[in-house]
């Protein structure tokens, strides 16, 4: 990873488990607040109604899930900076279709070690999937839904 676009994230809000408005301190005396998006994942939306989802059967899940991923990220920064530990961003050079740069997050304690990534935690959780996997498609009806599915997928790849 080249150290071209890594800045040291200050604060944040965060917008949902994928979305977020980070406050960034890119040197020279200011800081600067915008809108990143995780690269390479997928998270639960708050709002799914404008995407068809064939084969879900409520929406409820996805919503009760998407506030959980929000939670979950938001609990993530918190942790880290009370933990006084640094929290950082490295941005694409250019920013998507919706002018959200595209960014991967990840803290650092105060005397190093291994980085926690945001996006690795929301995946143990089951709250993301790497993109172009849409979230919905492998846990929209649930978790036992997804493990039935999973079980018949293989149970088929083996039959044939």
């Amino acid at each position: 990873m080249t150290d071209r676009y890594v800045f040291p994230v200050v604060d944040a809000r965060v917008i949902d488990g994928d979305t977020f408005y980070l406050a960034l301190d890119p040197g020279f005396r200011f800081t600067t607040v915008q809108p990143i998006r995780l690269d390479g994942w997928d998270t639960p939306e708050k709002r799914p109604v404008v995407i068809h989802r064939p084969g879900i059967t409520s929406l409820n899940h996805e919503v009760q899930e998407a506030l959980r991923a929000q939670k979950t990220a938001e609990d993530w920064f918190i942790g880290a900076f009370e933990r006084g530990h640094s929290v950082w961003v490295h941005t694409k050079k250019d920013p998507d279709s919706f002018g959200r740069w595209l960014g991967t997050v990840w803290s650092v304690g105060p005397y190093g070690g291994e980085p926690s990534y945001l996006h690795e935690l929301l995946e143990r959780f089951h709250l993301a999937t790497p993109w172009p996997t849409r979230w919905w498609t492998v846990w929209g009806n649930g978790y036992e839904a997804a493990m039935k599915a999973g079980a018949e997928r293989m149970r088929e790849m083996l039959e044939s």
